[in-house]
């Protein structure tokens, strides 16, 4: 059997505000487990912190284990 071709699935139109916010939180896990510095855009989704729970335990997560890689408790009581 021949592999048949797949249809192009990148979306067309960006993802809604919250899904989206969700979405990046998770990237920004795993892009600061590979060692990118991504802390800003981390706090760049405190706003939607009360909207959407799961945005917040990611991006603060990355906040947290930022300030610890930096040895900075201060950073991470802010978090």
């Amino acid at each position: 059997m021949g592999h048949r071709a797949r249809p192009d699935r990148r979306p067309t139109a960006p993802a809604p505000p919250v899904p989206g916010a969700l979405l990046r939180s998770v990237r920004l896990l795993v892009e600061h487990a590979r060692g990118l510095d991504v802390v800003q855009q981390a706090r760049g989704l405190r706003a939607f912190w009360e909207v959407e729970g799961g945005v917040a335990i990611s991006s603060a997560a990355v906040e947290i284990q930022d300030a610890g890689r930096r040895r900075d408790p201060q950073q991470a009581l802010s978090a």
